[in-house]
């Protein structure tokens, strides 16, 4: 697993056939772009905003790699819990 892009330009990631991108910011399609035409494999996926948005970004993720959803929903449980009750005062304003 890489992030693109990484810290120090010079670290530049492998891209190219068998490498799956998810996309976790909603300015990257000239990225995206590129990187198709580099080989790369776009996974279909939301972004990772909030709750639902962040564990379905994982799912994909967890789906392209062979993950079962069972082990996708016991590893992010907790964190998910966590965030519902950090965000339940503010629940009235969001709804």
């Amino acid at each position: 697993v890489h992030f693109f892009p990484p810290r120090r330009a010079r670290d530049l990631p492998p891209i190219g056939r068998g490498t799956r991108v998810l996309l976790a910011q909603p300015f990257l399609s000239e990225t995206a772009r590129a990187l198709v035409a580099r080989g790369a494999t776009l996974l279909p996926a939301p972004y990772p905003l909030g709750v639902q948005g962040t564990t379905a970004w994982l799912g994909a993720a967890a789906a392209s790699f062979g993950v079962s959803l069972e082990t996708l929903d016991r590893v992010t449980a907790p964190s998910a819990r966590r965030a519902s009750t950090a965000l339940a005062r503010y629940r009235p304003w969001l709804d």
